[in-house]
């Protein structure tokens, strides 16, 4: 009968947590005022519609203890395919 061993290895150090980093590209949306806005359409490369329309809805929920809010607008398509929302800072 063979047994598995497991080596155990020391002074191994932990990567970085990676989790979340996809989000960063958002990051700029902390930084908008109450009433400011920005639109996102598919001519950008780094930025889909269904994209920032899924983090502005994620923010509030990741983010309990913050006062941000936004609201998310088709502004081109419909709203299961989207060519273009317009995302505000309401709060």
């Amino acid at each position: 009968m063979k047994t598995n061993i497991i080596k155990i290895d020391r002074h191994i150090p932990i990567p970085v947590n990676t989790r979340g980093i996809g989000m960063c590209k958002y990051n700029f949306m902390g930084s908008m005022e109450d009433g400011d806005s920005f639109e996102i359409n598919n001519s950008h490369q780094d930025f889909t519609p269904m994209g920032v329309r899924s983090y502005a809805y994620q923010y509030k929920r990741h983010n309990k203890n913050s006062n941000f809010r936004f609201a998310v607008r088709v502004t081109s398509g419909d709203s299961r395919k989207p060519r273009a929302v317009r995302v505000w800072r309401v709060q």
